[in-house]
């Protein structure tokens, strides 16, 4: 899957899910506030133990995939997790949130 569409799969999939969305980030935030680095996957473990519904009734299900963007999602939100966030590169990297490929003139 290429970077851009990977972006905007994973932002449907929280538009869609706005409650597993809001577990995942509560679950980040206690992880930080106690000071404990952790990984987005192991957050989207945790949410799967539950059982969740979309905004449309479907059983909740999540790509792996998406772990990459989540991690860069949080930070950006919340810049004090950047140091608890367990993150590998990604070819997200070189994209930006919104889509853009970066041209590497910045």
């Amino acid at each position: 899957m290429k970077a851009e569409e990977l972006i905007w799969r994973a932002k449907a999939w929280i538009d869609e899910n706005p409650d597993t969305w809001n577990y995942i980030v509560t679950l980040a935030k206690r992880e930080t506030r106690a000071h404990r680095r952790f990984s987005v996957r192991w957050a989207l473990e945790e949410a799967r133990k539950r059982d969740w519904a979309t905004l449309s009734g479907v059983p909740f299900a999540v790509n792996n995939d998406f772990a990459p963007f989540f991690a860069r999602r949080l930070i950006e939100i919340y810049p004090e997790m950047a140091s608890y966030i367990v993150m590998r590169s990604s070819k997200l990297d070189f994209v930006s949130q919104e889509g853009d490929v970066f041209d590497g003139a910045a």
